[in-house]
């Protein structure tokens, strides 16, 4: 084949690359389960919005309810958000099974990975490694009997952070039950975070959202995080224990988001494919 025509079929193949690429987006709503607010307004947002993938937290007090509604619907991704902590003060839960190394003297999880004190953090902890694998081998176990469509698993408040051990052991796991870890996605498959800027205002945290929309570069997979929840006495009560946030304002603010009209327009102009993490199981 000449050289010129070889340039010219290369030319092609770029120009078909470039006019075909399109961004492909992962929006996911963490802890299913942590409140009935949580459950609804994830349901709404996959129902009505652009929401496709969520997280579950196996112990807490409303995951019977938020497996049942999964069940309803299958379309919905959902991952194991492994939970050994417990943030809120004054609103706990327990595991699953008997691990006095990561519980309080109430019997709750400890409320936090990092700082805090002695006696409410794991960093603190002398954490007992076999008790941890029973107890997310628990959680995991009682998801995928639940909840059919499981296809990976996280970790609440990034516990895995604290060491290597406790990394590896949910790696371990994330392949023994043939489940995508979210690390993986960013370390070996190239997704890379969506950053948005955080307002209490709901009309500049959806002006911030769209700029990011809009600043996609043509190509790639990005995933974008939060926590949506709907305002009431529920959420109102969640409170962690330095009381500085507004926790059902802004998880308010994230259900509201995902809804927005103005929002998933500017989702489909810009020709952004919304997918889930089992678009990486099916490759």
């Amino acid at each position: 084949m000449k050289p010129h025509i070889l340039i010219y079929n290369a030319l092609f193949v770029f120009l078909a690359v470039s006019v075909n690429a399109q961004p492909k987006l992962i929006i996911r709503g963490d802890d299913a389960g942590s409140a009935r607010s949580a459950n609804m307004a994830i349901i709404q947002n996959y129902e009505k919005g652009i929401l496709k993938t969520t997280e579950v937290m196996v112990p807490c007090p409303w995951f019977y309810e938020a497996a049942k509604l999964m069940q309803q619907h299958p379309g919905l991704d959902v991952g194991v958000h492994l939970t050994i902590t417990s943030e809120w003060d004054g609103y706990k839960w327990k595991p699953l099974t008997h691990c006095p190394s990561i519980c309080d003297s109430e019997g709750n999880f400890l409320a936090n990975t990092w700082g805090g004190q002695s006696g409410n953090s794991l960093q603190y902890a002398n954490i007992n490694l076999t008790e941890v694998e029973a107890e997310l081998r628990a959680q995991v176990e009682t998801a995928i009997k639940l909840i059919p469509q499981i296809s990976h698993i996280s970790e609440h408040m990034v516990f895995g952070s604290l060491s290597p051990e406790l990394r590896n052991l949910v790696k371990k796991l994330a392949s023994e039950y043939n489940l995508l870890f979210e690390d993986d996605l960013i370390t070996q498959m190239g997704v890379r975070k969506m950053i948005v800027n955080q307002s209490e205002d709901y009309k500049m945290l959806r002006k911030n959202f769209i700029q990011s929309i809009d600043t996609l570069p043509a190509e790639g997979i990005w995933i974008w995080i939060d926590h949506p929840a709907i305002n009431g006495f529920e959420t109102q009560g969640m409170k962690l224990a330095d009381n500085v946030k507004n926790v059902a304002n802004d998880r308010n603010n994230i259900y509201r988001l995902l809804n927005d009209r103005k929002v998933k327009r500017r989702i489909s102009n810009k020709k952004i494919e919304l997918i889930s993490y089992d678009y990486f199981l099916k490759k």
